[in-house]
């Protein structure tokens, strides 16, 4: 019997083994494990989710560590490290999740308990000051009154106490309290400092007595702290300290002093003491003259007017005695919402006794509190003998008076200087009803010049056409100074009638920029022809009778006006032998209202001999057929066509650019394409991005066709600020099809240093690999660097690990090289998707180099220059790899090889590493998504 029992128990034993063989073989990873216990393979498996993807995974986690209990917390804290030592990551996004769990709203108490007891029994053993720092950090989150006393030990240390004390500050409770009054006595530099600031953040009346002293104290820091405390705790026994202000001081120690005082006062007024806050306010009021001080002044006057209201009137008032503008707008501001005529009448009679700017502030004022009992006063004061008043009297007039005030301000036209005409057209354009009008035209004669154009413009802007002739009269006898705003006018003002007018203004003058002024009023004028058919008549008329170059000026506001004769009449100019004239007519065709020119356009640019002409038709063509409103596909099979009929770069991308109007995915597709061609790569890059954005109403395009494709794209888009909306959207599509970030863009948390190849670290005890791991983790962190978000490899050290192990699996990863350069992606932890240098390399990148059975080179170079960012999108499955480079297959599902052992398949799992050959590179935006 004792035989059988031995050889049934001994019956496992062979299997366990074999587990642990195949464990130690399989990767270094498992041989490390399998020296653990379970708690800390648990804890590990755990740590190895960090940094959850989201607050429900973040919950869970928590949850799943709290249920390892006091141990496992144990376990995490003895896994944080110091600076420049094993890297702590995980362990710290771990502990600060669990903080945050267990003080949520909600949660239990006897959770917060287990875990605050952990942390605080963590504390006496934890390696150095660092951690301790961040576990008492930790406590500050999570810890209440039980955590007290163990945080007083270290209020004393000269590296921990300013941190026990915020710990302290934070729990805020008497105990708290306590603990810190009597910590204060021994204490000494920074961390008296730091008492002394938690204790007046406290309000603790009872700290006083120790802190009054200290406000006397030589060191500065200290005497600023105890002062400021005194302040905050707002105890009448600190007064006289708080009153006082060294004789020699500077302008920033006054105001800072000036500051607490008044923090003082806010709290007597606070507490009920409103006499003590009113009396020190006007005390610092009367103080504080200097310039500088002028902030501090403000506010003291906000506390009195807070404190006491409409009774700070007088003060209110005094002020307009100041030359500080800044101080002068903040009591007008106060006195502003207070209501009543009584408080009107008292600005009112104020207003002789100060300044002509303090005067114009106050009357500015009194518009904005729409009493009109004021307005009789501020009228007056537009005959006042300083322009500074009047021009605050203008507006404040018409804001209390409205449009009965304006024949107040009108004579201010004749009498006044530009600011003042500025100021009363304003009102008169603000002004509703065709009163101002009636105003306006009345003026106009007697106006002087530069009324008279202010004048001008307010009948524009009404569209005054019944007093149209008062333009006319300008443009043909007046003043050349507003000629050019009574040309500008005319479009607004311009009758039916005025046509043969308008005519004739543009064959008899010969500034471009008057005729470009005149074309618009020839369109406004035959847009008010009833018949469209009929609009162009006049203008075909005096076409027909003009020879010469000038009949362009004609023919290009033809476009705005269309019909049929007018097309047809454009149509046969198109032919004629003068070149102004040709010109002028192609583009009026480019810019006709409808597809009625769509086919001449499209003939003249199949058939153009001189470019130009080819070029302003396409560029017509395609504006017509975006605005169609045709199908999108329709619209899509027009601009194709008319892209085989260009001729020259610059015409075919004018139809690539028409793409982006085009949001289909038919559409993305065919400007993705175009990106193959180096004359048109630019703006196909920027029409298939525009295609594929969302805006509003539409939600864009997404899937991994369209995040490969604007990858490929951004790296040919030339504004900086595109380019990263572009790389964002195509990073949020990632995200929506699951894909996780590998890398944070701040720093080295998920990859670590290399250690040998995957059979030489399968032979590595686990102790001896932990001790391996930590050398080449210091080593990796000389050489890998996150630089404003890139992946910064300095050309020396070694490959750069993900912690975790991957099977099948998709990889989005960008990366750029120097000339020279030569890298490549590890897959399993085997080499490699080769990154280089075409120069070094021909066939380009992104092939098998290592596989000698399957073909190792890709099926065409797709690399873009040295020195600009290319994209991997890599697909594995198995053995089998896929490579997509820039948007381009080069390597279509062939077996990747094992390179360590020939003999043998790829392995099932393994790390991705980011090869170290000697060259420097950078890596960004890297994401993958596992295929479970």
């Amino acid at each position: 019997m004792r035989n059988d029992h031995r050889s049934l128990m001994a019956r496992p034993v062979l299997p366990a083994l074999a587990v642990l063989l195949v464990l130690r073989l399989a990767s270094p990873a498992a041989a490390a494990m399998a020296d653990r216990t379970p708690l800390q393979l648990k804890v590990t498996n755990i740590l190895d989710k960090y940094p959850a993807r989201s607050a429900a995974e973040k919950d869970a986690l928590a949850a799943e560590l709290l249920s390892l209990g006091r141990e496992g917390i144990l376990e995490i804290c003895r896994r944080l490290a110091g600076p420049g030592k094993d890297a702590d990551a995980s362990p710290r996004y771990a502990v600060d999740g669990l903080s945050l769990h267990v003080s949520r709203p909600g949660s239990a108490e006897k959770e917060r308990l287990l875990y605050v007891g952990g942390l605080l029994a963590a504390l006496d053993k934890a390696p150095d000051a660092d951690v301790r720092a961040f576990i008492i950090s930790q406590v500050q989150l999570a810890g209440k009154d039980e955590a007290v006393k163990p945080l007083a030990r270290y209020i004393k240390d000269p590296r921990l106490g300013e941190p026990a004390t915020r710990a302290l500050l934070t729990i805020r409770t008497p105990k708290a309290e306590k603990v810190l009054l009597k910590s204060l006595g021994p204490s000494s530099g920074v961390n008296r400092i730091a008492i002394v600031k938690a204790l007046g953040d406290l309000r603790s009346r009872a700290a006083v007595e120790r802190i009054l002293p200290l406000a006397d104290s030589r060191d500065d820091g200290l005497r600023e702290a105890a002062l400021q405390a005194l302040a905050e705790i707002g105890d009448a026994r600190a007064e006289r300290e708080l009153s006082t202000v060294p004789i020699v001081s500077s302008a920033g120690e006054r105001a800072k002093a000036a500051s607490r005082y008044l923090l003082f006062a806010r709290l007597q007024a606070e507490a009920g003491q409103k006499d003590a806050c009113v009396r020190i306010c006007r005390q610092l009021i009367d103080k504080l003259a200097a310039p500088k001080e002028s902030q501090v002044r403000s506010e003291a006057l906000s506390l009195l007017f807070e404190t006491i209201g409409k009774d700070a009137m007088d003060d209110l008032l005094q002020v307009m005695d100041s030359p500080d503008p800044q101080y002068r707008a903040r009591a007008l501001d106060l006195a502003a919402p207070v209501p009543g005529q009584e408080t009107t009448g008292k600005w009112l009679d104020r207003i002789p006794a100060v300044s002509p700017e303090a005067q114009a502030d106050i009357i500015d004022m009194l518009g904005e509190r729409g009493d009109k009992t004021a307005l009789p006063l501020i009228l007056e004061n537009l005959k006042n003998v300083e322009k500074a008043v009047r021009l605050g009297a203008i507006p404040a007039a018409f804001k209390l008076g409205g449009g009965e005030a304006l024949p107040n301000l009108m004579p201010l036209l004749s009498a006044g200087d530009d600011e003042e005409i500025a100021l009363v057209k304003q009102a008169l354009l603000s002004a509703p009803g065709e009163w101002t009008v009636t105003l306006a035209a009345e003026a106009f004669t007697e106006a002087p010049t530069l009324a008279k154009k202010a004048l001008i413009e307010v009948l524009a802007a009404r569209q005054a056409r019944e007093h149209a002739d008062l333009i006319w009269d300008v443009i043909k006898n007046g003043s050349e100074v507003i000629r050019p705003a009574a040309l500008a006018a005319l479009e607004s003002i311009v009758r039916e009638d005025d046509l043969p007018q308008v005519i004739n203004l543009i064959f008899g003058t010969t500034s471009p920029a008057e005729v470009s002024s005149l074309q618009n009023t020839l369109t406004a004028s035959a847009g008010l022809i009833p018949d469209p058919e009929s609009r162009a008549d006049l203008i075909l008329t005096a076409l027909g009778k003009e020879k010469g170059a000038r009949r362009a000026d004609l023919i290009r506001p033809l476009a705005r006006i269309g019909g049929a004769k007018a097309l047809q009449a454009v149509i046969a100019e198109t032919n004629s032998s003068d070149p102004q004239v040709r010109t002028g007519a192609v583009y009026a065709l480019s810019q006709w209202p409808d597809m009625s020119a769509s086919e001449v356009l499209f003939d003249i640019v199949r058939t153009a001999a001189d470019r130009k002409y080819g070029y302003l038709a396409v560029q017509g063509y395609v504006r017509l057929v975006n605005a169609s409103g045709m199908p999108a596909d329709q619209r899509l099979e027009l601009l194709k066509n008319v892209l085989n009929a260009a001729k020259e770069p610059n015409e075919k991308n004018v139809v690539v650019a028409g793409l982006a109007g085009i949001r289909i995915v038919e559409s993305f597709r065919t400007a993705a394409g175009l990106m193959a061609d180096p004359n048109l790569r630019i703006k196909a890059a920027e029409s298939a991005a525009r295609i594929s954005m969302p805006v509003p109403g539409d939600k864009g395009l997404a899937g991994i066709e369209t995040a490969r494709c604007l990858k490929k794209a951004s790296a040919f888009l030339e504004d900086d600020g595109f380019r990263e909306q572009v790389e964002r959207r195509a990073t949020d599509i990632l995200i929506q099809e699951g894909f996780v970030p590998l890398f944070n863009n701040e720093d080295l948390l998920g990859w670590k240093g290399l250690v040998e190849d995957p059979v030489k670290r399968a032979k590595i005890g686990s102790v001896e690999l932990r001790s391996a791991q930590q050398k080449s983790d210091e080593d990796m962190r000389l050489h890998w660097k996150v630089l404003d978000g890139v992946l910064v490899f300095d050309g020396k050290g070694q490959s750069l690990c993900t912690t975790r192990d991957y099977g099948d699996f998709e990889l989005f990863v960008d990366w750029k090289i120097e000339p020279g350069g030569d890298s490549g992606i590890y897959l399993r932890g085997s080499p490699q998707v080769q990154i280089w240098d075409p120069a070094k390399g021909p066939e380009g990148s992104g092939g098998l180099y290592n596989n000698q059975i399957g073909p190792p080179k890709p099926l065409v170079p797709a690399d873009n220059p040295v020195g600009a960012w290319n994209t991997f999108h890599i697909l594995m499955t198995g053995d089998r790899v896929t490579v997509f480079l820039n948007d381009v297959l080069v390597v279509d599902d062939v077996i990747m090889e094992n390179y360590w052992e020939r003999g043998k398949p790829i392995y099932p799992t393994g790390q991705i590493e980011l090869q170290a050959h000697s060259t420097p590179l950078d890596f960004k935006d890297i994401y993958l998504r596992e295929i479970k």
